[in-house]
């Protein structure tokens, strides 16, 4: 640790705390935007049927699916290769999620994305 001390309180770790704010704003838009978008617009833009449960919720299955266990995977390489460069991986995969919602043409690329979103969290 450097010489620095340790100082508790959001003023006093403002840049920290301003970055955290962010990241669970982005975050939770990017996820409220696949929740509440996407399903409205499944019949519409993917052509998936009204009365299809199955794969009107294939996307979330696949994502609570892929971020249990990536969960446990990523445990196991941030305890090799640091939390830090584990939490950089997953964002880099989560970057072209918005551009395959913008431009999936089926409904197995919105599920594609949300197993992407599952890799991210």
């Amino acid at each position: 640790m450097s010489g620095k001390s340790l100082e508790f309180g959001i003023k006093a770790n403002r840049s920290q705390f301003t970055h955290l704010l962010l990241q669970v704003f982005w975050v939770g838009m990017t996820l409220g935007l696949v929740r509440t978008v996407v399903p409205a617009v499944a019949e519409s833009e993917f052509h998936v049927p009204r009365d299809s449960f199955a794969l009107l919720t294939a996307f979330v299955v696949s994502f609570g699916f892929v971020k249990g266990v990536m969960n446990f995977v990523a445990g196991r390489l941030s305890e090799y290769y640091g939390r830090k460069l584990v939490l950089i991986w997953g964002w880099l995969v989560a970057i072209p999620v918005p551009f395959i919602l913008f431009y999936g043409t089926s409904w197995n690329w919105v599920v594609f994305s949300t197993v992407l979103l599952g890799i991210n969290q």
